[in-house]
């Protein structure tokens, strides 16, 4: 059979191209697309600044930093600025009273078209500058004694329009789209000429079809992969200092000993939590273990604070035990990270496969869920961890309710004790019980389709025992919780609800489209991705056959109160009067984690 053919070459190409379209608008605003170049000389470390005014005047959500590199040189320094227009731009030279010399400001693409040359002169001192001086093409900055905020003020008129052009747009466009017509075309020339591969890749196709675990498994893996190819092949890590949360030092390197000066542009994500928490968590639980003490207390922080009673330590969960021996060494965390997305992946993929026996279904389901837009919002927050978790709760039910005997409902309620136990210990407290309380609620629903109900009935006593059973040997972890938590104060004492508007449901099935109502387009919620989205409007579109399903009738009708609470079904004025709901906050972000496992079954 021919396959590398003229026309197959040409479909390769369409595919590649609508694999790029979708990035397209991507690239119309990103902001690595254009720069603010500052050529600027200075003797003391420190950071330079820059503020862009689209209007909303000058904020912390319109703005780009750069750390100083001292020296006797001029440097160009390089500021990310987003498509848009702007009338104003304020430039900081840097944090401290260091002179310096500014030798050009302009604004640039990066294909190398200036945008607009700023004269020197347009640069006015707008606070704590003592004296700026133009000499020999150079504006010499002085700023006043013992200031740490110097800082220029350019009144752009004509405004500043940064936008892209058609030609930059596509050349954006094309490695993206020049790679996957590479591995198109490759594929359809190994499936011309390797007839021997044909078969062998026939003859393994075969065998992993009568085994649907070992099929799960290692499709996983090459998701896993490919979606953390970096953190393996590329010696980067999902707690580096550089991730873009500041430590020691609020500038870069914020570290003693650590060299590297440019970070990560995170684009909103919360990748403080595991840098100022757990990270240091994982060495005090380690240093509590070598005196012989368990890690009830943490003696680092506020002259001593609760540790295990936080309900966020991790101390107990099976894969942080090697982080907490490590004495929380990087590698650690990145192989606790690797296999929990793995076991995230496998997880959707069982959860699949027990519901509809369909191996292609479950198959392209693990493959899609490394990649799904979550991972982008929560790049290595402890809600990773939760997340990952969460599926194996719902394979446990669903393994209850389709044991052929009690014996294998017993063994599978011993798996639901151990996945509960595994969120609850997952590193977060809103998040993890929000996901317990959303997903066994719909395990419960999915037992409740069990025949006859003498069966039923037996199942549920089976639970009930293995609940009871998980309740007391979990209390010294949730009863320390909930006495710490009864005489502590936290920022969400105060109740409240955040939610979505219905009309960006559609953001629950890819994050770009929650981002464009974001300053500088940074991340908002997490979601899964455009190809779960055809998943569920195939289930939608088949709704008489789906019906047949008892199973996927139970799932289906448990998404739907997350979906309520989400996106502002549920007034907020209800939420916040439900006791420890009220004080979750978050129900846009924990029970969209909920939605994302239950439809992406």
């Amino acid at each position: 059979m021919k396959f590398f053919t003229v026309p197959a070459l040409l479909a390769a190409a369409l595919l590649a191209f609508l694999a790029a379209v979708p990035f397209s608008n991507v690239a119309r605003r990103n902001s690595d697309l254009f720069v603010v170049e500052v050529r600027l000389q200075t003797q003391a470390p420190g950071r330079l600044q820059a503020y862009y005014d689209d209007g909303r005047g000058f904020n912390e959500f319109a703005t780009a930093q750069v750390t100083l590199r001292p020296g006797g040189a001029m440097e160009a320094y390089r500021l990310p600025i987003p498509a848009g227009t702007y009338s104003a731009l304020r430039l900081d030279p840097n944090d401290r009273d260091a002179p310096c010399v500014i030798e050009s400001v302009r604004v640039v693409a990066r294909g190398g078209r200036v945008l607009r040359t700023l004269a020197l002169g347009e640069l006015q001192p707008n606070e704590l500058i003592a004296t700026a001086r133009e000499r020999d093409g150079r504006l010499e900055v002085t700023p006043k004694a013992g200031t740490d905020d110097p800082q220029f003020v350019v009144q752009l008129a004509p405004p500043l329009v940064v936008a892209s052009t058609w030609h930059e747009i596509v050349l954006a466009s094309m490695p993206l789209c020049a790679g996957v017509f590479a591995l198109l075309a490759c594929g359809l020339w190994v499936l011309e000429r390797g007839t021997g591969l044909r078969a062998r890749l026939v003859a393994v196709g075969k065998w992993l079809e009568a085994r649907p675990r070992w099929a799960i498994a290692l499709v996983a893996l090459a998701a896993v992969t490919a979606s953390s190819y970096p953190v393996i092949f590329l010696g980067r890590s999902f707690v580096s200092p550089s991730s873009g949360a500041e430590l020691l030092y609020d500038t870069y390197p914020t570290l003693p000993g650590y060299t590297e000066a440019e970070r990560v542009d995170i684009q909103g994500s919360d990748v403080g939590a595991i840098m100022w928490q757990h990270v240091g968590y994982a060495a005090a639980q380690r240093n509590a273990l070598l005196q012989g003490e368990w890690p009830l207390w943490n003696r680092f922080a506020a002259s001593g604070a609760p540790l295990l009673g936080q309900g966020q330590a991790m101390f107990g969960d099976p894969l942080h035990l090697p982080v907490v021996l490590s004495g929380s060494a990087a590698w650690a965390w990145d192989l606790k990270y690797l296999v929990a997305k793995w076991l995230f992946a496998v997880g959707l993929g069982a959860s699949v496969w027990l519901v509809a026996r369909h191996l292609g279904a479950a198959l392209l389901v693990t493959l899609a869920s490394p990649f799904i837009g979550f991972f982008v919002v929560r790049i290595n927050h402890p809600a990773f961890f939760s997340l990952c978790y969460a599926p194996w709760m719902l394979v446990a039910w669903l393994r209850i309710t389709g044991a052929a005997t009690w014996r294998g409902a017993a063994w599978s309620a011993a798996g639901l004790m151990l996945a509960n136990w595994c969120v609850m210990h997952s590193g977060t407290a809103k998040e993890a019980y929000m996901l317990l309380l959303g997903l066994n609620a719909a395990g419960a629903l999915t037992l409740l389709t069990v025949r006859p109900w003498r069966v039923q009935l037996v199942r549920w006593a089976i639970v009930a025992w293995a609940g009871g059973l998980f309740v007391l040997i979990a209390l010294p972890w949730w009863g320390v919780f909930l006495h710490t938590l009864g005489n502590a104060y936290t920022s969400y004492n105060a109740v409240s609800a955040f939610q979505i508007q219905p009309a960006l449901l559609l953001g629950l099935f890819d994050e770009v489209f929650y981002r464009h109502l974001t300053p500088l387009a940074w991340v908002f919620n997490p979601s899964l991705n455009l190809l779960f989205l055809l998943g569920v409007l195939y289930f939608v579109a088949t709704w008489r056959v789906q019906w047949e399903n008892r199973v996927a009738r139970a799932l289906a009708a448990a998404a739907v109160p997350a979906l309520a609470l989400v996106y502002g079904v549920v007034p907020p004025a209800w939420i916040v009067r439900v006791p420890f709901l009220g004080n979750v906050a978050h129900i846009d972000n924990c029970f969209s984690c909920v939605l994302i496992v239950l439809l992406a079954v």
